[in-house]
Order: C-alpha cells, then structure tokens, then sequence
C-alpha cells in the first residue's frame, strides 16, 4: 500500500479493502495499531486535528501566504495521511469543488 502511495487514512481503507480493514482491526483492534504494527509510524500525523477538507484549505492558505517550501511538517504528514502524498493533495487542491465555488481574488 505504501509503495503505491495509497492514502492510509481508515476511511479509504475501508471504502477500497474492506477484507484488510476488517481483518487488521480484529487483529489490532484499531487501523492506527496495525499501522503501527507494520512499522508505518512515519505517516501517521501526531495530533490529527482536522478532516479532509480541512487540511486542503490549511494547503490552500498556506501556498496563498508563501510558498510550497514553507508548508509545516504536520500538515505534510496529514496530507499524506489523507491523500498518499503532498503531490495528490495539491493535485486535490485544484480540483476540489468545495475550494474551487468560493469567493476569489
């Protein structure tokens, strides 16, 4: 999963491979236990304090502000965590809808 830059986050495992899902729950009794069981500690955020769509506007304002160098780790780590890479959340960043209908400059 990891080699294919899968997001890791329980909702999409569970959505596209539910058998691995459920099997590692049972076994781990939490999808966070099972990543760390398998020695995946890098992409698990510390304090994951926001959704999806909030990571993408905390994305969207901070290449706004600055540039993409000046992105903090965590939001780096929760963008992976969403979206398998910082590459897919930006690429996420364009298209998404809910981001795109708003006000602009």
């Amino acid at each position: 999963m990891r080699d294919r830059n899968l997001p890791l986050n329980a909702r999409y495992m569970l959505k596209h491979h539910a058998a691995l899902f459920s099997n590692s729950r049972r076994e781990f009794w939490s999808w966070n236990n099972a990543l760390r069981a398998a020695g995946i500690t890098k992409q698990l955020p510390k304090k994951l304090y926001k959704s999806r769509l909030g990571t993408l506007r905390s994305l969207r304002d901070v290449i706004e502000k600055s540039s993409k160098a000046a992105i903090p780790p965590l939001l780096k780590s929760q963008a992976t965590y969403y979206f398998g890479s910082l590459r897919n959340a930006l690429a996420a960043l364009k298209t998404d809808e809910r981001l795109l209908s708003g006000w602009s400059k």
